[in-house]
């Protein structure tokens, strides 16, 4: 599976719901259940788990506990990172390691990981990257390395790292395990979903074409969704 702190992916198809309304007001009036109920059983699944587990995990994402102190003094601003998202400009050398097509759909669920990356680093969270497409594309911009600096100074006020399985810093965030990471990827998405918006990472992957999807199941969005439904 592939985490990420900034969205993970759980196999059990089950890292970016419908969401209840301005971004601001939601952050302002909101603190996300983050603490998830244990995931769906699927025995048959959980063998095809495991073989990809270490490949999926490998988009690790983080922050560090030395970015805490900057952190504090200049909030995520998720409305902010709304409009950089939508500003952001992707050069072709984004898509050389992501063939899949159609390439708008990849481009549209990449703009949702970025977005839920913000909820994530707001809350010092570590989450799980949900689609392999995605995570590719993700690569690519991270290569691009003056063009995801600028932007990642404009959307959250610091650096999203990348840092695959077993890279992160001491003092990172702790992350937890692959299911856990994606049950925060589906809070997060709560907090920067447009009203009646669909998440596209649940399931990308299937719609891409990906020989071997990542994903969350339709089930488990709907366990954390009832979960963050109860909170409130």
């Amino acid at each position: 599976m592939t985490p990420l702190m900034a969205a993970a992916a759980v196999r059990s198809r089950p890292p970016h719901a419908a969401a209840r309304g301005p971004v601001a007001a939601r952050a302002a009036a909101t603190t996300a259940p983050w603490e998830l109920p244990a995931p769906l059983e699927d025995h048959d699944q959980h063998e095809q788990d495991d073989e990809h587990e270490d490949e999926q995990h490998g988009a690790n994402v983080a922050c560090a506990a030395m970015l805490r102190r900057r952190n504090a003094s200049r909030p995520v601003d998720l409305e902010q990172v709304q409009r950089e998202v939508a500003a952001l400009e992707l050069p072709e050398a984004v898509w050389r390691t992501c063939p899949w097509q159609p390439r708008e759909r990849v481009d549209a669920g990449l703009r949702q990981w970025l977005r839920c990356a913000g909820a994530a680093l707001r809350e010092d969270q570590v989450i799980g990257m949900p689609s392999h497409a995605v995570d590719e594309a993700w690569h690519g911009l991270i290569l691009c390395t003056a063009r995801y600096a600028a932007f990642c100074e404009a959307a959250y006020g610091r650096f999203l790292h990348h840092h695959p399985e077993g890279g992160a810093p001491a003092g990172a965030a702790a992350a937890g395990g692959a299911d856990e990471q994606l049950g925060r990827t589906i809070v997060a998405w709560s907090l920067v979903g447009r009203p009646g918006e669909p998440c596209l990472l649940w399931d990308l992957d299937a719609r891409v074409d990906v020989r071997e999807p990542w994903g969350v199941a339709a089930e488990r969005v709907a366990q954390v969704q009832a979960r963050m439904a109860a909170a409130r």
